[in-house]
């Protein structure tokens, strides 16, 4: 994804540099956001950014507004037209070209009537509250720690942690960029590249949890952005005096050094806790190495060997990662936390939970047990909690645990037609 929309606008910025004459470069674009449309939803964001883009820098540049308004529709058919099998595959399975975006409005409008009560009650459990709501109940930040993410985003993140973003960034890529504005060249090239990226981590921002790996195609031009402001600082230093044109040569230096030591340091300590050794040299089997670096996969493994296959998995704050199980699975939006609300609301009375995990439609359910228990804690007083322990146990049958997951078989007969 990250390669194709880095193509696709580095196209767009060649055809506008040769004047909107060189047709190849608007249909190259089209094509690569296609490709990167059709690798990850994400792109759907650089693809919006873009069409209007071209509308907008060709009516400015051209005063031609019909003609940008083409140039907008041409490439907007021919992205639809490469991403149009993934799409076509998707409706076909599941009737929803985007699934699983937006799919309680697709399956709305393709069983209005027909289910309405069920599609009604999961309306009912959507995740409503916004990112700033989230961030304090999952993780205690407040207003102004999650307002600052898209800074902290560069120095405090962490590979496996829903909290710092799940993944790693240099500072080098923001410290860097402001000082790519020192001259006024290739300035509407910078100027371009910066309001991408600020527009596509404005939009991940608010419609999606915050996770590195998902604004990675900013990070290119932010690169881009990084090395023309260590240029910069080189070139006015270049222009002072010998001592100081020395010593900034020194500093500049030390400091890129040092960033990008940054990079090797973090791939030494990877490996170190990957530790592919072992399996690459057939010291140990590919279920051993999964089950040292993925904690929930011996759950699943278990639900693989030893369930039916006419089984249907709930995953509850697993974050969506289900990529080990060969048995039909879902999550909702919210990893869990609104059936939780739902299931301990309910359990005030003994019917009401017996119709609430009924309408959850399905046989076991495979939970994070500590970020479960964590939630509980946050979110309830004790004695709701220990009333609700206390009634679903009569549901939830445990049948297996292991590295803090577990999973429960639901007794009541669920999801079995």
């Amino acid at each position: 994804m990250t390669f194709f929309t880095t193509a696709s606008v580095l196209a767009f910025v060649r055809w506008r540099d040769d004047g909107y004459r060189n047709a190849k470069w608007l249909l190259l674009s089209a094509v690569c956001i296609g490709l990167s449309a059709g690798s990850k939803y994400n792109a759907l964001i650089a693809w919006l950014f873009l069409n209007l883009m071209i509308v907008f820098y060709y009516s400015r540049d051209t005063e031609n507004g019909l003609g940008a308004f083409k140039s907008g529709a041409v490439f907007f058919v021919i992205a639809l037209l490469v991403v149009s099998p993934w799409y076509i595959k998707n409706y076909i399975l599941t009737e929803n070209p985007i699934y699983p975006l937006f799919d309680q409005v697709f399956r709305f409008l393709h069983h209005a009537g027909e289910n309405g009560a069920n599609i009604a009650g999961t309306a009912e459990r959507r995740w409503t509250s916004g990112v700033f709501q989230r961030r304090e109940v999952m993780f205690g930040e407040s207003f102004l720690e999650t307002l600052f993410i898209p800074i902290r985003m560069f120095f405090q993140g962490k590979d496996a942690s829903t909290q710092y973003f799940d993944g790693v960034l240099n500072p080098i890529l923001i410290i860097m960029v402001p000082f790519a504005f020192l001259t006024k060249n290739l300035n509407r090239d910078k100027i371009f590249f910066l309001l991408f990226s600020v527009f596509f981590l404005f939009m991940a921002y608010f419609l999606t949890v915050i996770r590195i790996r998902y604004i990675l195609p900013l990070v290119p031009f932010l690169a881009i952005l990084s090395v023309i402001g260590i240029k910069n600082i080189a070139e006015w230093t270049g222009k002072k005096s010998s001592q100081i044109r020395r010593a900034g040569l020194i500093v500049i230096f030390a400091v890129t050094i040092i960033f990008i030591a940054f990079n090797f340091l973090y791939l030494k300590n990877y490996f170190n806790e990957i530790g592919p050794v072992k399996y690459i040299l057939n010291q140990e089997t590919k279920d051993e190495f999964l089950s040292r670096n993925v904690g929930s996969y011996p759950a699943m493994q278990y639900i693989n060997k030893n369930l039916p296959n006419n089984v249907r998995i709930f995953l509850m704050f697993l974050g969506k990662r289900g990529y080990y199980l060969n048995r039909p699975y879902y999550h909702e939006k919210t990893i869990g936390m609104n059936s939780i609300n739902g299931m301990v609301k309910a359990s005030e009375n003994k019917q009401h939970l017996q119709a609430y995990l009924q309408s959850l439609d399905c046989t076991h359910i495979l939970m994070r047990t500590e970020l479960v228990n964590k939630y509980l804690r946050d979110n309830f007083q004790k004695k709701t909690i220990f009333r609700f322990l206390d009634l679903v146990k009569e549901y939830w049958k445990p049948v297996y645990e292991s590295n803090g997951y577990a999973v429960y078989k639901l007794s009541l007969g669920l999801g079995q037609k």
